[in-house]
């Protein structure tokens, strides 16, 4: 195949998440704050480590704003689901001798909380989260960490993501870049722009 590692991120583009995350966050600054901006005013935040996303939204105390946070997520976790075709895809890979990564801004605490418990968390053997760097996406610190773990150069490596953020990681580590485009039309330009995740399989086999 044309690559021998592919890493994805997770939000947006393996699961499903933005509206339980923008909506238990809605939740949360009505709760805290009183307030309740529109899901377009937190958007932001959604490519965001959770503790930087609550620091921007000036929360004082943010071991208390993350608890008030997973509380009201909870209320939503039953709508966080893999995108269609995306359990297919990765068992495909798998199956194909591919070797799987992970790359999100996600903190241990929320990916041990969500994703882990996802059957398709099998395959997926080097896992880079917001814990394990010092500077998250887009930084390309993820990836360059990554690489060292898998052992693999970046003209072995596509990296999946949705947002700026996943590129700008990808650019700095002179990695490919496909975009997710099953979660919405709009995205960064990237080495390929996937409309579905079927429409991976034939490029790799260019």
């Amino acid at each position: 195949m044309r690559y021998t590692h592919i890493a994805f991120d997770i939000d947006g583009t393996l699961l499903n998440s933005r509206y339980a995350c923008l909506r238990s966050l809605q939740d949360a600054l009505e709760e805290a704050k009183g307030i309740r901006p529109p899901e377009s005013e937190l958007l932001f935040t959604y490519a965001l480590p959770s503790r930087v996303a609550l620091e921007a939204l000036q929360f004082s105390d943010l071991s208390v704003a993350q608890d008030l946070w997973d509380k009201h997520y909870a209320k939503y976790e039953d709508t966080v689901l893999p995108f269609p075709g995306i359990p297919e895809l990765v068992a495909e890979l798998s199956r194909r001798g591919c070797t799987l990564g992970i790359i999100s801004s996600q903190s241990r605490r929320d990916y041990e909380a969500g994703f882990a418990h996802f059957d398709i968390a099998r395959h997926f053997s080097t896992v880079i989260l917001s814990d394990n760097v010092s500077e998250p996406k887009p930084s390309p610190q993820p990836l360059f960490r990554y690489m060292e773990l898998a052992g693999c150069s970046p003209k072995d490596l596509l990296y999946i993501g949705d947002q700026n953020a996943d590129l700008l990681c990808a650019r700095g580590a002179e990695v490919d870049f496909a975009f997710a485009g099953w979660n919405g039309p709009e995205g960064p330009e990237g080495t390929l722009r996937l409309k579905s995740p079927e429409e991976l399989l034939p490029y790799l086999e260019m």
